[in-house]
């Protein structure tokens, strides 16, 4: 199976979560509470190096920064996929396909 036809595929599909591995469908297990667990204590590690080189003179500027960038971005990507859980799998199919042209419905403005 192709990567269409296994969007139109998934499109069609009432529950549940699948991949396409080698051309064939694979269903996907549930997020467990050791996932979430784990995720938890990668986000606190980061804060605490966050923290830890905000508090130390010997981490240079350009390090810190990268370690609060990591932080952020890794929490932003981990809301988004909460938020993605929640939205219907037709609607999920139609965003996945749209690929790079979803971003001619952000609103014009400075690029960050």
């Amino acid at each position: 199976m192709n990567v269409p036809e296994f969007l139109s595929w998934a499109d069609a599909q009432e529950s549940g979560r699948y991949e396409l591995v080698g051309g064939e469908i694979v269903a996907m297990v549930p997020e467990r509470l050791e996932h979430v667990n784990a995720k938890l204590l990668a986000v606190d590690a980061l804060r605490a190096c966050v923290s830890d080189a905000a508090d130390d003179p010997t981490i240079s500027p350009v390090a810190s920064k990268r370690l609060k960038e990591m932080l952020a971005f890794t929490e932003l990507v981990d809301r988004w996929y909460m938020q993605m859980l929640n939205v219907p799998r037709p609607r999920l199919v139609a965003m996945i396909k749209l690929g790079e042209k979803i971003v001619s419905f952000l609103p014009v403005g400075k690029a960050k």
